[in-house]
C-alpha cells in the first residue's frame, strides 16, 4: 500500500471511531483532523466533503463485516449449525466491554441518517439484506427453517440482534446481548426444525 492510500485508510479508521462515538452529524471535520493529527490539506486531498468521508466509513464497516460475518462465518466450510453458532458468538464478542457504549455502527447510522440521506440508507439496507440472505441459506442448510420462511426468520434474527445491541447501548451493559444470543441459541440450535404455522 502506498503512502497516499495508507494516509487515506488512517483517516477513515480514525473517522470511523469518532463517528461511532459521537454520531455522524455531531462529528466535524475538525474533530477528525484533531483525532488523526493531519492537516486540512491532506484531508481534502482524499475527501472533498465530510459526506464523502462518511460514505467511506460506511463502506469500510460493510467490507469488514461482510468479510467476517458473511464470507468467513456464514459462507464458511463448517457445518451449518456451527456457522450459526459462530455468527452469534461473533456478535456477542463484538459488542462487549467498551464497544457496548458505542453500539452497532450500522444501527447507529441507520437511526441517525436513514431519514436524511439516501446514500447512507441504501448502503446499510443492502448490507442487512446480504446478511439476511446469507443467514437464510445457512438456516436452510441446517434444515431448521422451511425454505419459504428462511429469509423472514433470518431478518427476524438480525432484528433481534440489532435491538439487543441498541438496548445494551442504552443500559451500558452487554447483558441484553448475552440474553438475546442465549435465547437464539436455544431456539435455533436445540431443536430439529421450525415447522410451518
Amino acid at each position: 500500500m502506498n503512502k497516499g492510500a495508507l494516509a487515506k485508510e488512517e483517516i477513515v479508521s480514525v473517522a470511523a471511531d469518532v463517528i461511532r462515538s459521537k454520531g455522524y452529524q455531531s462529528t466535524s471535520i475538525n474533530d477528525i483532523l484533531v483525532s488523526s493529527g493531519i492537516g486540512k490539506g491532506k484531508f481534502f486531498h482524499h475527501f472533498k466533503t465530510k459526506h464523502d468521508l462518511g460514505i467511506a466509513v460506511v463502506d469500510r464497516y460493510i467490507d469488514t463485516w461482510k468479510t467476517r460475518m458473511i464470507e468467513e462465518i456464514l459462507q464458511g466450510d463448517f457445518p451449518a449449525k456451527t456457522r450459526i453458532l459462530h455468527m452469534l458468538e461473533e456478535t456477542l464478542g463484538s459488542f462487549q466491554n467498551s464497544n457496548v457504549k458505542k453500539g452497532c455502527p450500522f444501527g447507529n447510522l441507520a437511526i441517525e441518517m436513514s431519514e436524511h440521506d439516501a446514500s447512507f440508507r441504501e448502503r446499510i439496507a443492502s448490507f442487512f439484506h446480504e446478511w439476511a440472505m446469507a443467514l437464510s441459506e445457512t438456516l436452510k442448510d441446517a434444515n431448521l427453517i422451511p425454505e419459504d420462511r428462511a429469509y423472514d426468520y433470518a431478518e427476524h434474527i438480525i432484528s433481534s440482534i440489532e435491538g439487543a445491541i441498541l438496548i445494551a447501548k442504552v443500559k451500558q451493559t452487554s447483558k441484553p446481548i448475552e440474553n438475546t444470543v442465549s435465547i437464539l441459541k436455544n431456539t435455533l440450535l436445540h431443536q430439529r426444525s421450525i415447522s410451518h404455522e
